[in-house]
């Protein structure tokens, strides 16, 4: 962040957003690389920033996955790559400009696209989820599916954990989690609240109408026989 602190000090702006702001920036100038010290690996994030910090003539346009991968030869450590969580904290966590087809509409699953090279964003400080059961096991047990750390899910994938949210975040939720493997917590995302005390699953259904396409939604409206009086 040194770098758009000294950019606001050269033009005498008090925030980032102005700085974005005050005049037509020829990206096409920019090169930006991001390095480690003594020589240690790149995390995610910074892999990703080195190369959306250099997209030039791509900002704010629609650009395939496969784009950035070939062209960019951008590769990351989360198996899940650029539909993991990482890539998302550049939003939410960092405050950079960064979508997917779960927050844009007009974008496609297999695309992307980065505004601009600025942190313009609003940080969601309630992704941040503390586990109520911190219990140093060998073995920890996924909440959802019961696969043990270090086992193979049904899809040959080892197990591997995260902090899965039984509450989603975007219900302003900063407490309820549990030990979630990757593929339950990628799968569920806020489209499914679990009932602490029941313990079974709840569907979100504004989640759900949230990421469906309009026609899709029309369509079911229909075949429900659902009239627009009755709305």
């Amino acid at each position: 962040m040194l770098l758009y602190v000294i950019l606001q000090y050269h033009y005498s702006v008090i925030n980032i957003k102005e700085l974005f702001c005050i005049q037509n920036w020829d990206y096409n100038l920019w090169n930006v690389s991001i390095t480690c010290l003594n020589g240690e690996i790149l995390s995610d994030h910074l892999i990703l920033l080195n190369c959306f910090l250099n997209l030039k003539d791509k900002y704010n346009k629609q650009i395939e996955i496969t784009e950035l991968e070939i062209n960019y030869k951008l590769k990351i450590k989360d198996k899940r790559g650029l539909g993991g969580e990482r890539p998302r904290e550049l939003n939410y966590k960092f405050g950079f400009p960064y979508f997917t087809s779960s927050t844009k509409k007009y974008l496609n699953n297999s695309q992307r696209i980065f505004i601009c090279p600025f942190p313009i964003e609003n940080i969601n400080p309630y992704r941040k989820a503390i586990l109520y059961n911190n219990i140093a096991t060998e073995k920890i047990k996924c909440f959802t599916c019961g696969t043990k750390q270090g086992e193979m899910n049904i899809f040959g994938q080892i197990c591997n954990f995260e902090k899965g949210h039984l509450i989603p975040i975007k219900l302003k939720n900063n407490t309820n989690s549990q030990s979630q493997c990757k593929w339950c917590n990628t799968f569920y995302k806020d489209k499914i609240i679990w009932n602490v005390v029941t313990n079974k699953p709840e569907f979100n259904y504004y989640a759900i109408i949230r990421d469906m396409k309009k026609t899709e939604i029309i369509n079911i409206i229909k075949e429900l026989g659902i009239k627009p009086s009755d709305l």
